[in-house]
């Protein structure tokens, strides 16, 4: 029984600890009477929690505030010195790495291009170029390295770390994880890259797009099309973690094949590829993502009719979503987030007339606010995340 209360004291402390810290992450500065006030837990045990965490360098003191009664208490906030973390974003053409500090403030940031023709050992050895460039960065910051997130395009086994498949990058069961952990000596979250971008958005987006909103779904644009869905503030994943593949849900049948294998899936009518795809049928003229674009800015019709097509197709998908979902809001990044003042107006239009009237009510469809970083941001949040729901450093 005594190891029994131990362990449930221990438990108790530690979720303690984790609700301090994200409180401060949330609203801080906040004094000990504030945090008191915000978590529910009584003064002392306010102070016992603080002082340790002050030990250990995970917050700290700012300065002092007149409380309404009594005396001024000293207020408090996450020490951005606390540690780093490294975001990898692992794209199809391109690798992108930031290092952050421990309120999640960009420190460093390097993206590398690849070839069309790139394998799995190319991407590897750019990966791990820059996440030995980030290591190196963080001892300049004088921080110390928390732990590496990944987020890939593909399916992902969040408990082992693997890349399952990555149609566009063209792997399978690739143990990330393992493989980085052995050589960096960090704890290594692998996850999907739209799940990592929606934690990005949670986590770190701002209070009018996402931060606070605990109910949405991201849509992650780009080559292909892929969505993260927060459900009561955490990743629905799913019965074995491959829940938000939208992608790959079917609008027509009989259209266009997928690199899935499968024919009509949403990604076949959303996204880069497709546009400049559908513009070279249209007009005969081969450009890039972003001269299509450009052209659109430019008030050019074959791209407007590219585009315009898009916008219906993604408004379509949408409320197919929202039928099933009823989140309170869609959130849009990647590749046409930069275009979302004229294809969201068509997307919505369209997604009004494909949802039913109930599921509209109060409902936002928004670009994204961290834009191209999203997924890479995200993947620094979930280093950041368990941080605090652990309380402990995972170096």
């Amino acid at each position: 029984m005594k190891t029994q209360i131990g362990v449930d004291q221990s438990l108790a402390r530690k979720y303690n600890s984790a609700t301090i810290l994200d409180h401060l992450r949330l609203h801080a500065p906040l004094s000990r009477a504030g945090l008191a006030k915000y978590t529910g837990l009584s003064r002392s045990s306010v102070s016992r929690i603080v002082d340790q965490l002050l030990s250990e360098n995970l917050i700290h003191e700012i300065g002092a505030q007149q409380e309404k009664i009594g005396r001024p208490g000293t207020l408090i906030e996450l020490n951005p010195a606390g540690g780093a973390a490294i975001g990898i974003e692992i794209g199809v053409d391109f690798v992108s790495a930031i290092l952050t500090d421990f309120i999640a403030r960009i420190q460093w940031r390097k993206h590398i291009d690849l070839p069309d023709e790139a394998d799995l050992a190319a991407y590897l050895d750019a990966s791990e170029e820059l996440i030995n460039q980030a290591l190196l960065e963080s001892k300049t910051c004088g921080l110390q390295p928390l732990g590496i997130g990944v987020g890939v395009w593909g399916l992902v086994d969040i408990l082992k770390g693997e890349v399952r498949y990555a149609p566009n990058l063209n792997w399978r069961d690739v143990p990330l994880k393992r493989l980085w952990e052995n050589r960096f000596g960090l704890t290594v979250f692998v996850d999907n890259n739209a799940n990592a971008a929606a934690m990005g958005e949670y986590y770190l987006g701002s209070a009018k797009n996402g931060k606070d909103v605990d109910d949405f779904i991201f849509l992650s644009t780009g080559i292909g099309l892929g969505g993260g869905v927060i459900n009561a503030g955490q990743v629905f994943r799913g019965w074995n973690g491959f829940a938000g593949e939208v992608g790959h849900m079917t609008i027509d049948p009989e259209g266009a094949a997928c690199m899935c294998g499968k024919r009509g899936c949403w990604e076949t009518v959303v996204g880069s590829r497709v546009g400049v795809q559908d513009y070279q049928r249209l007009t005969g003229k081969e450009v890039s993502f972003e001269e299509l674009v450009t052209r659109l800015r430019a008030g050019d019709p074959a791209s407007l009719e590219v585009f315009t097509k898009m916008a219906r197709s993604l408004g379509i998908g949408i409320g197919n979503l929202v039928n099933v979902f009823n989140p309170r809001c869609i959130i849009i990044g990647g590749a046409l987030e930069q275009i979302s003042d004229i294809m969201l107006p068509i997307a919505k239009e369209t997604f009004q007339k494909n949802s039913l009237i109930q599921s509209q009510k109060d409902i936002r469809i928004i670009p994204s606010t961290l834009g191209a970083d999203s997924c890479v941001l995200g993947c620094v949040a979930l280093v950041l995340d368990e941080v605090i729901r652990q309380r402990t450093k995972l170096s």
